[in-house]
């Protein structure tokens, strides 16, 4: 018996503009976990700010 709601995962890729960054921010406002990707790290700043405009707070690893 589950006692908890799951929260439901999401993986993105191409997250960085257009229909890949409408739909993160569509599920991250559902309450998804949103796992985002993008090739292009340089357009993170457009990323960030977007999701600022939307009050949503990323955790970001840029590690891989």
């Amino acid at each position: 018996m589950k006692s908890e709601k799951q929260k439901k995962v999401v993986l993105i890729t191409g997250c960085s503009s257009g229909f890949g960054l409408l739909s993160l921010i569509h599920l991250a406002q559902r309450g998804y976990e949103v796992i985002a990707t993008m090739r292009n790290l340089d357009k993170r700043v457009a990323l960030d700010e977007a999701l600022e405009r939307h009050k949503l707070s990323p955790q970001f690893d840029s590690s891989l």
